[in-house]
């Protein structure tokens, strides 16, 4: 098995429709090998229902929306890979 080299973040908040197509189009288009983590900043819209739910990603959930950059930063912390794609 690959080591992973670099972690996707993404970063949501009540986007659940939007997050559910962009993680589906990562794990069905990409043949690379990488770390998923999702941050969502306090959604009320089942966002962070969904996310729980997830086996193959890290889910970060915040109870108040601490913006992108704040949100990107707690993603810098948990992973130590090569690489980082913000999305």
């Amino acid at each position: 098995m690959q080591k992973d080299i670099l972690t996707v973040a993404i970063v949501t908040r009540n986007c659940l429709e939007y997050t559910k197509l962009l993680l589906e189009s990562l794990q069905k288009e990409s043949d690379l090998s990488f770390k998923l983590v999702v941050v969502d900043n306090a959604s009320v819209d089942g966002t962070r229902e969904f996310l729980q739910k997830q086996r193959n990603l890290i889910s970060i959930l915040n109870r108040v929306n601490l913006g992108f950059g704040q949100a990107n930063n707690q993603v810098f912390k948990r992973t130590k890979t090569k690489y980082f794609l913000g999305l």
